[in-house]
């Protein structure tokens, strides 16, 4: 009987061994689906807030800054500390370069001291005038 008192009392102890060995790796599993979650929702709002922008500036009823200022007010009243929001952030003449015909603006968080985000424009394609051919 005494033998057999004396093996349980070890087994408490393992199990609490693998409780130990076990909780940081389930600990890093949950903070990885986390973090995925959290990738996933940033990402959402900032596509949410590109396809808004892109209404906007195709509506052409208001100038590209202001277009970029509102899209910056989006982001930052959705995910306030992904972009900046309480830090200084200004909207300034492109960070890289563009192609040919096309305008820009890049939010630049002077706090952070880096890009935000840029936005692009392209006006439409001249056209030239149709030429009817009677056959």
């Amino acid at each position: 009987m005494r033998r057999h008192a004396a093996a349980k009392d070890r087994r408490h102890g393992a199990t609490s061994v693998e409780f130990a060995v076990c909780l940081p790796i389930m600990c890093l599993v949950l903070t990885g689906l986390w973090e995925v979650g959290r990738i996933t929702q940033v990402a959402e709002v900032m596509w949410n807030s590109a396809r808004e922008a892109a209404r906007d500036a195709s509506l052409g009823q208001d100038k590209l800054q202001t277009v970029t200022t509102n899209l910056l007010t989006d982001l930052q009243s959705a995910e306030p500390t992904a972009f900046g929001q309480g830090h200084q952030t200004t909207v300034i003449a492109p960070v890289i370069s563009l192609p040919a015909n096309t305008t820009g603006y890049t939010c630049w968080d002077s706090t952070a001291n880096r890009e935000l985000f840029t936005m692009t424009f392209r006006p439409p394609a001249q056209s030239n005038s149709l030429r009817h051919s009677n056959l």
